[in-house]
């Protein structure tokens, strides 16, 4: 029976990895595609507390940006912040800033967010990323940091 689980654990490992390198040329294809986009973000954790359901890992719905900041793009999404001029945000519930540049490309980001909150992905990008994290991706890199959330 050892046997098994040994190459059952083997398997999955494997396949983690060939998701994890399937990830990274699908972010980099994704940027050809849509070369206007400069950022994705979002955030993922397991919540500490979910109503008395089971608390899960979870990937959270991302934003897009055409452009880069230093700033967590969560601010621009509240508010908080003001977007530039031509500058635009997508949520999967709208374009929020220059809508009309990102009209014609929400087709691309809505299947982006499908790929990452499927359940195949959940265990890649904790993998990849971590638990209680942001991450952000821009053409050249992808970077993970810790975050808070309820």
């Amino acid at each position: 029976m050892q046997s098994l689980i040994n190459q059952y654990e083997t398997k999955i490992e494997n396949f983690r990895i060939e998701l994890r390198e399937s990830f990274k040329q699908f972010v980099r294809d994704f940027f050809k595609e849509v070369p206007e986009l400069k950022t994705i973000f979002w955030t993922q954790y397991t919540p500490y507390f979910n109503d008395g359901d089971t608390c899960e890992f979870r990937v959270n719905e991302p934003l897009f940006a055409n452009f880069q900041s230093e700033i967590d793009l969560r601010a621009y999404d509240s508010g908080n912040e003001e977007l530039a001029e031509g500058q635009w945000l997508y949520d999967g519930y709208g374009v929020y800033g220059a809508r009309s540049n990102a009209d014609h490309i929400k087709q691309k980001m809505d299947e982006f967010t499908s790929v990452i909150q499927s359940t195949a992905m959940r265990d890649v990008l904790q993998m990849m990323f971590g638990d209680h994290v942001q991450v952000t991706i821009t053409e050249s890199r992808m970077v993970s940091s810790e975050c808070e959330h309820d």
